[in-house]
Parts: C-alpha cells; structure tokens; sequence
C-alpha cells in the first residue's frame, strides 16, 4: 500500500469524498498536463524552463494518481474502470489542444470536469448496488401518478421564487453590487460564439442531468444516510450553491437547491428533479440571452 498505509480513514463515505476530490485534482493536473504536452509539441523548439515545467508537472501528476489509485483499491473500486477513465480525460485534454474554437474547448472541459465526476461516482455507486439506476432511484414515472408528481414538483420550484424575488431585492435595496454582477453567465455565452445549439445542449440538457445525478443522486442520498433529511437537504443546496462559482448566483442557486432537493425527497425519484433543473436553466438562459 505504500503511502496509503499512513492513512488511518475507515469510513468508506469519507474515503468517497476523498477519492471524489482527488479525482478532481488530478483531472486539473491532467489538463495543465495536455496544455503543456499540446504546447511543447506544437514549438519547433521548447525553453529548458518549459521542459522542467513539464516535467515537474509529470512528476506532480503520477504522485497524485499514485494516491488515487491506492485509495481506490482500498475502498473496493473497480481500478480498470477508473484507470480507463483517467487515460480517457487525458486524451480529450489532448485533443481540445487542437482546436482553435473556444466553445469546442468548453465544451471539451465541460466533458472532462463535469462527465468525468459523474461517471467517478457511478464507478462508486456500482460498488453499493450493481444496478446503479435503481441506487440513484431513477425510475419510471407511472401513469397514474404523473399529476402529482408534476404537482409536487411545480409546488416545490415556484415556492422557492418568491424567496428569490426577495433576495435580489434585498441585494438591490442595500447596493450589493458583487452580488449583483452576473458578467460569468454572459462571458460563458459569448465565449461559445453566441453558438445557440451548444449554450442549450449544455446549459437544459447535459448540466442538468450531470449536476442532478452528483447532488440530488448522490451526495443527497449520502447524507440522508448518514444525517437526516432536514440536514440532507440544507447541506446538500449548500453545497449545490459554492460549485456556482458566480457570487450573484450563490444564493439563489441554493434556494433552487433546496426546492430541488425538496423534490426528490417527496417523489422519490431524481427524474422529476432533472426536468424541473432543465426548465429552469431554460427560462435563465432565455433571461441571460435577452440581456446581451
């Protein structure tokens, strides 16, 4: 084991949550790694500094997927699947190298971040339950409950937007300006080229389902485990609120956290909470755009 045998982690949640971070780190290293590597390539000739560089940042990598893996077989991982998925993320580094298109390299990044945690944590839920649809409690909704789950759902989402009428008045009110600058959204659309068929495929389509299958899946499903459902939910939008890196966001992204949480609690499903998510991201989209 190594280096691992310092580590003394015994709960196999918190070594979830270890691995998961990890994971993250490594998938930035390998992504510097491919911007180096697509660099030197692409130089007839590299500065003994750059090579160093390189080569520090090599060395860097291979100790933290060293960590990573020896984690991972501790916690019973499947390390086939996991060592295919990090030679996978350092191959779409490479290749986003090659393309000049900003919105195909957002989109190369979005794969890389975004899908590759999402598959990590099914690699992880596969080691509680082979059927890691039915862990996730993905199911199919019955016709005979079709309108009240759309009713539950509904109920939840508009619930939570007089609250966020309240809070941008409140910012408004007290000339919060920082958490009132939304120049991130805008930058994202005009760094894809105003490209309408991409800004929509990632914003109601794959954001959506990547981000509900990590926080209303996964991680909620964790702490309704090991906490209760009160402080599922609370921790669960806090969380779902710091990964949206725009200060004016966080807030209302965590009462949108807790309405969508809300909903998965009460239908038991992580569809519903999906389609709302997209419907939601649609309308904001409409907004963002409209505003350009």
């Amino acid at each position: 084991m190594g280096i691992i045998k310092y580590f003394k982690i015994q709960d196999t949640f918190i070594l979830d949550f270890l691995l998961i971070i990890l994971f993250i780190i490594q998938t930035l290293l390998l992504n510097l790694l491919g911007i180096k590597l697509s660099t030197i390539i692409s130089l007839n000739q590299s500065s003994f500094s750059e090579l160093i560089n390189f080569l520090l940042l090599c060395l860097l990598s291979a100790f933290v997927i060293k960590i990573f893996l020896s984690l991972a077989r501790r916690n019973h991982l499947n390390t086939k699947k996991v060592l295919f998925l990090i030679t996978l993320i350092f191959l779409i580094s490479l290749i986003k190298n090659i393309f000049s298109n900003e919105g195909i390299k957002i989109l190369f990044e979005f794969m890389m971040y975004n899908g590759g945690v999402v598959i990590f944590i099914l690699i992880i839920i596969s080691k509680y339950d082979n059927n890691v649809a039915n862990w996730l409690e993905i199911k199919n909704i019955l016709k005979s409950k079709i309108a009240k789950i759309i009713g539950i759902s509904l109920s939840y989402y508009f619930l939570a937007w007089p609250i966020i009428l309240l809070w941008g008045i409140i910012i408004e009110f007290l000339k919060l300006d920082n958490f009132n600058d939304s120049n991130y959204s805008k930058m994202v659309v005009e760094a894809l080229n105003n490209n309408y068929f991409l800004i929509f495929f990632l914003a109601v389509i794959l954001g959506p389902i990547f981000e509900e299958i990590i926080f209303r899946g996964y991680l909620f499903k964790i702490l309704k485990i090991r906490l209760n459902n009160f402080y599922a939910v609370i921790l669960n939008s806090i969380f779902f609120g710091i990964i949206h890196f725009e200060l004016s966001a966080i807030i209302p992204a965590v009462i949108l956290g807790i309405s969508l949480s809300l909903i998965r609690l009460k239908t038991n499903n992580l569809i519903p909470s999906i389609i709302i998510h997209s419907l939601h991201n649609l309308f904001a989209l409409i907004v963002t755009m409209q505003t350009l």
